[in-house]
């Protein structure tokens, strides 16, 4: 796995942490008063459906297993289904067709705009089903050697075949 560039883990750090700058103690000071229980893995079936079908809707092999997590809209800490891969893909051709392949993926999900982001090389779109949330993202790296550091990655000259994708998501109920 290539290192991620200086702007992909400067974006994916935005990512993470924009819900809790902008939630601030607030959130978390409610969340307290009002008893909000920590998150907690999806089943394991459902675990391994999202796999599958994000699997098949990005082109890509993916895996899921329990792991620790930190709600972005409660801070609390808890335990999701995490899910991650990483590869070529014949499918992903742009960030806006990795988007819409989550989308695809989540079939039966409703989307929650809160925590989407979007930027050249990644987007998070969140998902909701009743007390369940899913929140997944898909990067896309150049192989070393292929931009230059010192170029914005929106400009770098890569052919969709050569971008190497990540998914990672996390699946969780309160």
């Amino acid at each position: 796995m290539p290192p991620l560039s200086r702007r992909s883990r400067a974006w994916l750090a935005f990512v993470a942490m924009a819900p809790l700058i902008f939630a601030g103690s607030e959130t978390f000071a409610a969340a307290a008063k009002t008893k909000v229980k920590p998150p907690v893995p999806i089943s394991p079936s459902d675990c391994s459906l999202i796999a599958s079908r994000m699997g098949d809707a990005l082109g890509l092999r993916l895996t899921g297993a329990n792991a620790d997590f930190t709600d972005p809209a409660t801070s609390l800490p808890g335990q999701a289904c995490h899910i991650t891969g990483q590869g070529r893909s014949n499918k992903l051709f742009d960030i806006d067709n990795a988007a819409r392949a989550l989308v695809v993926g989540m079939s039966g999900w409703k989307r929650d705009p809160m925590l989407d982001a979007d930027g050249p090389d990644g987007a998070v779109r969140t998902f909701k089903r009743p007390k369940q949330t899913a929140i997944l993202s898909v990067t896309w790296s150049a192989p070393p050697g292929v931009c230059r550091d010192d170029e914005p990655i929106a400009s770098c000259d890569i052919k969709p075949s050569q971008r190497i994708w990540s998914f990672s998501g996390d699946a969780f109920q309160l």
